[in-house]
């Protein structure tokens, strides 16, 4: 089953500020490398259980490359197009 995922694209407003909800795509990847450059150590700790500063390309990849069938991320970006978050959902078959 193909996922539409223009279909689950929003424009919201949070707080006064335009934000667009989507799905991640292959090419966000130096986008979430350059949203984690920007988190403090301790924040990238807690989401991934180890210290880094870039993304290595396998991470990346499994981070952008999904199967959407059993895998969905939604990232957040800004009228600019800077990438505020990420949110998962994966199915346990």
């Amino acid at each position: 089953m193909a996922v539409d995922l223009d279909r689950l694209t929003r424009r919201v407003t949070l707080d006064g500020e335009a934000l667009m909800l989507r799905p991640v795509r292959p090419d966000d990847a130096p986008r979430l490398d350059e949203a984690l450059a920007k988190c403090s150590p301790q924040d990238v700790y807690l989401r991934f259980g180890t210290a880094m500063r870039r993304l290595p390309p396998g991470l990346a990849k499994r981070l952008t490359e999904l199967d959407y069938d059993q895998h969905m991320a939604l990232l957040a970006e800004d009228a600019d197009g800077e990438v505020l978050g990420v949110a998962r959902l994966v199915c346990d078959p």
